[in-house]
């Protein structure tokens, strides 16, 4: 992974993916938490997330564009640290 991956202007077609992704992620981790605890703040912040990030994301994919640069500069860490 490379700086210049992240400072590029994703697509409308990776953008939908991403909030594909996070409507699946969330999604999944809000009703795992409410099986298990039942519903609490949390699980309803990640419902929250899930629906806001998720549904905006695929409706009107550059709503979410900040979402996600912001998301790919948090984890270039990560990647950097793996590639090298």
């Amino acid at each position: 992974m490379q700086w210049s991956e992240i400072t590029a202007p994703p697509t409308e077609k990776l953008l939908r993916q991403f909030a594909g992704l996070c409507l699946a992620v969330f999604g999944a981790a809000a009703n795992w938490r409410v099986w298990h605890t039942g519903f609490d703040v949390w699980a309803g912040l990640l419902g929250a997330a899930a629906l806001g990030i998720g549904l905006t994301g695929i409706i009107r994919p550059s709503s979410i564009r900040v979402v996600y640069t912001g998301w790919m500069i948090a984890v270039f860490p990560i990647g950097w640290t793996v590639s090298r």
